[in-house]
């Protein structure tokens, strides 16, 4: 009997995470572990192209949605930046916590509307870009 294809191995483990909608590259490599970093690779290149995924940054997946209504077919993040971005962080060993602009808009000190999207990641030494499109998420760093 032939062993599942890699393509079969890595559809079957999104599929047996509904609830989850950002994936680590790493977390594929871990969970599929006797197949080789560069298969899953290709994997996840032709799940992007054909819309199933969306990538957001180095080695980071987010589930995709297809709008068909714009003409062509435009593929976008099936949930919001705020939930992929938590998610992968989390994922990465980071807890990211409110920003400072938004925790003073929540708290009724500022009537400003925070526009960018951050996390405050404590002495954290995050660098990685994470986004789509021009929404890209940005780090606070918070000592103490």
């Amino acid at each position: 009997m032939k062993p599942p294809k890699t393509r079969q191995t890595l559809e079957a483990y999104l599929a047996g995470r509904p609830q989850e909608n950002a994936f680590l590259c790493a977390e594929f490599v871990a969970a599929l572990a006797p197949i080789s970093y560069s298969s899953i690779a290709r994997v996840l290149a032709a799940l992007v192209r054909e819309g199933v995924l969306v990538r957001v940054g180095y080695g980071a997946y987010v589930r995709a949605a297809v709008d068909k209504d714009r003409g062509e077919r435009f593929v976008y993040p099936a949930c919001s930046d705020r939930a992929y971005t938590r998610e992968l962080l989390v994922k990465m060993g980071i807890s990211p916590r409110t920003d400072s602009v938004t925790r003073a808009y929540n708290e009724n000190r500022s009537t400003q509307v925070p526009a960018w999207l951050a996390y405050d990641v404590g002495d954290s030494r995050i660098t990685r870009k994470i986004g789509f499109g021009k929404r890209v998420l940005r780090y606070e760093r918070s000592r103490g």
